[in-house]
């Protein structure tokens, strides 16, 4: 996905599941917070999908 730093990216996983009654799971996700001068580097993201 081609972003630029105006973008804003909505996961909307949680929504779906909510709304079809668990037809659609929403995916697991764990993130942690950067520490100390680690703020202000950028974080990757990667998601697994298991079915």
């Amino acid at each position: 996905m081609d972003t630029d730093r105006t973008s804003l990216i909505i996961h909307v996983g949680q929504e779906l599941q909510a709304r079809s009654g668990g037809r659609w799971p929403a995916t697991v996700h764990r993130v942690c917070n950067p520490v100390g001068g680690e703020r202000s580097r950028a974080r990757l993201s990667f998601a697994f999908f298991v079915s």
